[in-house]
């Protein structure tokens, strides 16, 4: 059995919105033997029981620091395009990101060392985790909020304490939590299921929603009634299901070697 194959299972569907508590949901569960059983599903308001979104995050980073025996996959950019990071190394990257004061500041910032580089197309560039799963631009519009608040309150300092395993960038210790970039449209296509068209409130969408559980259910994983229910009605619900699943399928296959050189921007696990 792959070293780590024991640890208890968060996937983490992460928002850095100002509802941040309404849109961030963590699905939990176990692994037993091949298959991953999830018995819980919440929102951050549930978990932490309240709504400030200062105090949804902190609540969060410590959820993650207290459970050493744990993987967590969390869905926000851990990295940006080595063209624009002014580090040459992850960590540094990660522990001096504070420089960055809010979204939009560090929107622009990147935005502008791309325009000033002669061989860009666009001021929103990817990573080459990115370009390979289809994933947006980090700083984008999009996805500022997520990147900067996910790095900056939850990576950097948890990395800065030595808190957390970020993996592959570092290596998995026996004794922290492992932290894993996961990306669930891009673990939905890898399984053939509904990457698009499952966020709306159409009957439409409902079924894409209700086929989605179906097929993760159908890779060894074990989903209790109410999960379920939480995964068809909500779409973020869904999401940290998915973000499950994936944490667990690396956790059970191993993850890569660290590497640091070869994944400086970070890398998408499905």
């Amino acid at each position: 059995m792959v070293e780590g194959s024991s640890r208890r299972i968060h996937g983490v569907d992460f928002s850095g919105a100002q509802d941040a508590g309404e849109k961030i949901w963590i699905s939990s569960g176990n692994i037993e033997g091949d298959s991953l059983v999830v018995e819980e599903c919440r929102s951050a308001v549930d978990e932490f029981e309240t709504t400030d979104r200062e105090a949804i995050l902190r609540g969060l980073r410590e959820f993650i620091s207290d459970r050493s025996e744990s993987a967590f996959g969390l869905d926000f950019s851990f990295g940006v395009p080595r063209e624009i990071a002014d580090d040459d190394d992850w960590n540094t990257f990660v522990q001096s990101f504070s420089k960055h004061t809010d979204v939009e500041s560090m929107q622009n910032e990147y935005s502008e060392q791309a325009r000033q580089l002669s061989d860009t197309d666009g001021v929103h560039l990817k990573r080459e985790t990115d370009e390979k799963w289809k994933a947006r631009s980090p700083y984008g519009f999009i996805t500022r909020s997520q990147t900067f608040y996910g790095i900056g309150t939850i990576l950097a300092p948890l990395v800065r304490d030595e808190l957390v395993s970020v993996l592959p960038m570092q290596e998995g210790k026996s004794d922290r939590p492992w932290v894993l970039e996961i990306y669930p449209a891009a673990t939905l296509d890898s399984l053939s299921l509904n990457r698009e068209g499952y966020k709306d409130n159409t009957i439409e969408s409902r079924e894409r929603r209700m086929q989605n559980p179906e097929g993760i259910v159908a890779e060894e994983v074990e989903v209790d009634e109410c999960v379920r229910e939480r995964a068809i009605c909500t779409d973020d619900a869904l999401d940290s299901l998915v973000a499950a699943f994936a944490t667990f399928r690396t956790v059970r296959d191993g993850p890569p070697a660290v590497d640091e050189t070869s994944h400086p921007e970070g890398h998408i696990y499905v």
